[in-house]
């Protein structure tokens, strides 16, 4: 809680819709884009008001109209268009806003690149990180060394991502304590070599394995401060200091208790570290690692001088982890790579030699402006990059679905009481537990998923593992859309089956994500199909059955005018529940409907357009008589949706109306006696996320 009041507290003041603030920042990171640029700053003061130091203030704003006149590291005042920062919430997906609070980001919004008012240049760290970047920045691999050397992934290929992913290396690509480990051990024994190289004799009574290891500390930190004290590089250094601190204390540093007090001290350092998954990965792979140790090599400090005794030690290791870490990776990425064991067998010793090789080379050319070593490491490893991008490893990757951080636990404590003598006779607690997990979840007899995916829609009806797909949201001018990052992520996590995909509209956030439908093999579930120019096809009224549901296509109802009132409306019934999907109707279109189908009627309703004051007119509620209302929205949108008027229409014909902004993803599960409701932020609450 202290800790929280000094760091966390901070909440955009007097918000109102368009607000704007004067505010100075530091660039922390920056993404130029054509004739923008998005960039991650840390705000120092608001409204002409300091931000304490201690504070961690971040935004994530766009700069329109840049010109290229900030660079990371520099500070900026400017007035800017701010709002309180949120992101998509969808049941069984990543929580964004959970990851956001615990980085600090409390605000995003945009501001004009020609208004910046004043203008300093970068510190010391900043400038000599520059520096070493602009050595590498003419080389073919410079987003891959930027990634290595600094954890700054922004200039990497998705495609090379991915395949990081894929081939169980992607703890490479943020610096760990694998980086800071590396660094320290070629630090260690640089100076021991350098020493001994000396013409002089030291004498005996000098303790110079301890000179050597604190060379090796500070060479790691300047690495950690070159990073600008990155969180998984930080986290890694406390761990480091707090052994070597063991070490010369003369306490056990191999120990259990000894990865405890660096726990202990993480954590006082920053309790919620607990927010981090890294912390998870880290310390849950250092016990492995040091179990296996024990067993293997027993409470003897040894060298393992054979092939033979380091490749045994190598493999148990390796398959150690990948058991060990196999929960965690299916808890956050909902699968795991089946050829991360051998890769990373292969791929480590090299990489322990390549990371110091490689900050040698750059600082070599960076202080004797002798580049063509390094332009020749670089050729070296563009030619590897190709094959590496060239390998099938998708075929390797074993996806899991979803599972709960409940499942994840019990998991763990299956192998902990199986792993300890003690324990051994209670290992039936958490099995009988995970078992009899999944008997007590209500058997539903089908239900319905509005997407939390900002302004736009993607509703998602559901039955024995079958999925039918109303709209697929927004894409945007970056090429992303939500139909890759919330709709096929949900389906996946959720084990379902797409059989048919109806989009209302040709409007972006209805139709976006058309794009990646036809990526991912989906493009054959699109009902009255896509035209030559990758648009959905008007529907055509008909009645047809989903999973014994019966799907009523009553519209569109007006083939002319606005678009919006062209929408494919689409009544979902099995025979005593209803609801019903309208796209962006407009009023026009409602009275129509209502004329031409006198007796519809609508237990559920998504409403009309986001619920926008041109829709959800007094006549076309009254004859629906909707007893429940969900407004697909985005919070703090600039369109104002839903409408205060229409929300009042709702109250007065007594609905109850829910929004996915505030709720994030809404799910109606209809049982055979009743209906059950869920969100996705009521399901899972944190104290200390204001959202």
């Amino acid at each position: 809680m202290s800790y929280y009041h000094v760091v966390y507290n901070w909440y955009l003041p007097v918000y109102f819709r368009g607000a704007q603030y004067p505010i100075t920042a530091t660039v922390l990171k920056i993404v130029p884009q054509n004739e923008k640029a998005f960039c991650k700053v840390k705000l120092t003061s608001l409204n002409h008001q300091l931000i304490s130091p201690l504070k961690k203030v971040y935004g994530d704003l766009t700069i329109y109209q840049y010109q290229q006149n900030l660079k990371v590291g520099d500070s900026f005042s400017v007035v800017a268009k701010l709002k309180p920062y949120n992101q998509y919430r969808n049941t069984k997906l990543p929580n964004y806003e959970l990851h956001a609070f615990y980085q600090g980001t409390k605000v995003k919004g945009y501001f004009i690149g020609q208004h910046i008012t004043q203008h300093t240049k970068a510190a010391l760290s900043r400038s000599l990180k520059d520096a070493l970047q602009q050595v590498v920045q003419h080389t073919e691999q410079q987003g891959l060394y930027y990634a290595l050397l600094f954890g700054d992934k922004s200039k990497l290929s998705p495609q090379l991502k991915e395949q990081f992913k894929l081939a169980g290396l992607s703890h490479m690509l943020a610096i760990s304590g694998l980086h800071i480990g590396i660094l320290y051990s070629a630090a260690f024994f640089v100076a021991k070599w350098f020493t001994l190289a000396l013409p002089i004799r030291l004498t005996q009574t000098l303790n110079l394995n301890r000179f050597y290891s604190y060379f090796g500390l500070f060479s790691a930190f300047i690495y950690v401060w070159l990073s600008d004290f990155m969180v998984s590089a930080l986290r890694a250094f406390v761990m480091l200091s707090v052994l070597v601190m063991l070490y010369w204390g003369k306490k056990r540093y191999i120990s259990l208790s000894a990865l405890t007090l660096a726990l202990v001290v993480i954590l006082l350092l920053n309790p919620f570290e607990l927010l981090n998954p890294g912390l998870y990965f880290s310390f849950i792979a250092v016990v492995i690692i040091l179990l296996v140790y024990r067993r293997i090599v027993g409470n003897l400090s040894i060298v393992f001088v054979t092939v033979r005794r380091t490749l045994v030690l190598l493999i148990a290791i390796q398959l150690a982890l990948f058991f060990g870490l196999l929960p965690l990776s299916w808890f956050y990425f909902s699968g795991v790579s089946l050829a991360s064991m051998l890769i990373n067998i292969i791929v480590l010793p090299i990489f322990s030699i390549l990371l110091p090789l490689l900050l040698v080379l750059i600082l070599v050319a960076f202080l004797f402006g002798m580049s063509a070593p390094l332009m020749l490491f670089d050729q070296v490893l563009s030619t590897v990059m190709e094959y590496f991008l060239a390998l099938s490893l998708d075929v390797y990757w074993l996806e899991l679905g979803f599972v709960s951080w409940q499942q994840v636990i019990l998991i763990y404590l299956v192998g902990s009481f199986l792993l300890f003598t003690i324990l051994h006779r209670l290992v039936w607690l958490p099995i009988v537990a995970l078992l009899s997990e999944s008997n007590l979840i209500t058997q539903v007899s089908w239900q319905i998923t509005t997407l939390d995916v900002g302004h736009g829609l993607s509703v998602v009806i559901s039955k024995n593992k079958q999925a039918l797909v109303y709209d697929l949201g927004a894409k945007f001018d970056s090429g992303h859309s939500v139909a890759q990052s919330q709709v096929y992520p949900f389906l996946k996590a959720h084990g379902l089956t797409v059989t048919q995909t109806i989009i209302s509209h040709a409007d972006n956030d209805h139709a976006g994500g058309l794009d990646y439908w036809q990526t991912v093999g989906l493009s054959n579930t699109v009902l009255f199909g896509i035209d030559v120019e990758g648009k959905p096809k008007f529907c055509i009224p008909q009645t047809h059955t989903f999973m014994g549901l019966t799907i009523n296509i009553l519209g569109p109802i007006i083939i002319r005018g606005i678009r919006n009132n062209n929408s494919c409306i689409v009544q979902v019934t099995d025979g005593s529940f209803s609801a019903l999907l309208v796209g962006d109707i407009h009023q026009e279109a409602e009275l129509a409907l209502i004329k031409q189908y006198p007796n519809l009627k609508a237990d559920l309703l998504i409403s009309p357009h986001h619920g926008s004051k041109s829709s959800s007119s007094e006549l076309f509620i009254r004859q629906l008589q909707p007893s429940y209302i969900i407004h697909a929205n985005a919070r703090w949108s600039r369109w104002d949706m839903p409408h205060s008027t229409v929300q009042l229409r709702y109250h007065d014909m007594g609905a109850i109306q829910m929004q996915t902004a505030q709720l994030g993803g809404i799910t109606v599960k209809i049982l055979p006696d009743e209906l059950q409701f869920t969100a996705a932020r009521t399901e899972q609450r944190y104290w200390f996320l204001t959202n």
